[in-house]
């Protein structure tokens, strides 16, 4: 389901409001090549494309880019499964409770999104360290 989310949203530039977090971990770790398909353009090879399905054949059926487009989308998914994991909502608020810092309070899904983007070289670094 995240896969076919973060593939929809990578390749058609599709958003749903409902993925709101998940839009905005994409945006901080793979803007470079959502603009390049936005282009219709490999990512990894450079190679430009008439329309972004021949686009999606070539990263669908290409050994070396299809590889790199699938470990990017994994790195993706697993920074924004490690959010996932320190997130809690309440009735009023939600909050997030990140490893080595303190507990911040939001009002809304969208105000956690917005103070996430900063933070993914950090959220990143720490994922690494697990590895």
């Amino acid at each position: 389901m995240i896969f076919d989310t973060i593939v929809e949203s990578v390749l058609w530039g599709k958003s749903r409001a409902n993925y709101i977090l998940l839009e905005s971990v994409i945006d901080a770790v793979a803007s470079d090549i959502k603009k390049s398909i936005s282009l219709n353009r490999c990512p990894f090879c450079r190679r430009p494309f008439k329309n972004r399905r021949s686009l999606k054949t070539h990263l669908t059926h290409s050994k070396i880019c299809s590889d790199r487009y699938r470990l990017s989308i994994k790195y993706t998914v697993d920074i924004y499964m490690y959010i996932r994991r320190y997130v809690t909502k309440t009735s009023t608020s939600i909050a997030i409770d990140l490893p080595g810092m303190p507990k911040i309070r939001f009002r809304s899904v969208k105000e956690l999104a917005k103070w996430i983007k900063p933070q993914i070289r950090y959220i990143a670094s720490e994922i690494q360290d697990k590895f």
